[in-house]
């Protein structure tokens, strides 16, 4: 057991570290991820988040069994040096840090301002995306100068923040769960040509096209626009969805005619054949 008096002040109370903990979990490997995973993987995606999640378990296993060991902070490192010495846990920390903190936090950043950009499209230019990052990472930054406690008021809220979507959509989004799109069966994957009925139409319900009738359309899916390509996957054979698509992965700001610019849109999306 390794032991050290470091007098450090105890700011973090448990409540301030769990919920910072919950803060780190959230982020876009909840809330950007699963959608690329369910594109890619179809139904199969729910297997692989069960694996990565089994294999993230072991590591935190690994962490807790050494983490017992010691009781003084600095984390990989103090582990790693411990064990393998202080190069060794130097490179460790460096290419821990780099991982979880830079490129993680980039793609959260990013994945953020992809988001306010359907309402912000000046968000889509290089330059005002940059300001933005400033200011966001300036103003994270100056809450860790001022003091601890603003920051962990900050995570509190932020936490907060991340949780009630996520409850909200748990608790509405389960009276909308179907037995049947829970069942493994075929999907079209991009090779595929195929065959749908569909609605779609704008947030005040005004229909701008429409298969009527008996009426279907037959393309090869690569052909539709990008939201589709998510989307119709997501169907098994004479499976059905309503789907709300923003901008981007619709027309964004080169629209067919009677189609605003930068429009969000819904299709009620029936997948006939494939």
């Amino acid at each position: 057991m390794i032991t050290g008096k470091e007098n450090l002040k105890r700011e973090i109370g448990v409540r301030a570290l769990t919920l910072a903990l919950l803060n780190i979990l959230i982020g876009s490997g909840i809330f950007v991820i699963p959608a690329i995973i369910a594109e890619t993987l179809g139904t199969a995606a729910i297997v692989a988040y069960l694996v990565c999640g089994a294999l993230v378990f072991l590591i935190a296993l690994c962490f807790a069994e050494v983490a017992s060991k010691t009781t003084i902070s600095g984390g990989i490192y103090t582990y790693i040096e411990r064990a393998f010495g202080p190069y060794t846990g130097f490179l460790a920390n460096n290419l821990y840090w780099f991982g979880s903190a830079v490129i993680a936090d980039a793609a959260i950043a990013n994945a953020l301002a992809d988001t306010l950009k359907y309402f912000f499209p000046f968000l889509g230019n290089e330059v005002f995306r940059a300001l933005f990052f400033l200011v966001v990472f300036g103003g994270l930054a100056l809450l860790n100068i001022r003091s601890v406690k603003s920051s962990v008021r900050f995570i509190e809220f932020a936490t907060v923040a991340k949780l009630t979507p996520l409850v909200l959509l748990l608790v509405a989004g389960t009276a909308f769960v179907s037995v049947e799109n829970l069942r493994w069966t075929s999907i079209p994957t991009l090779n595929n040509t195929v065959e749908v009925k569909y609605k779609g139409y704008f947030l005040d319900n005004s229909v701008f096209d429409e298969t009527t009738g008996n009426e279907t359309i037959t393309f090869p899916l690569t052909k539709f626009i990008p939201g589709w390509q998510i989307a119709v996957p997501l169907l098994k054979r004479g499976g059905k969805g309503t789907f709300f698509l923003p901008s981007a992965l619709c027309y964004g700001s080169n629209p067919p005619p009677g189609i605003p610019s930068n429009a969000v849109l819904i299709f009620d999306i029936e997948l006939i054949d494939f």
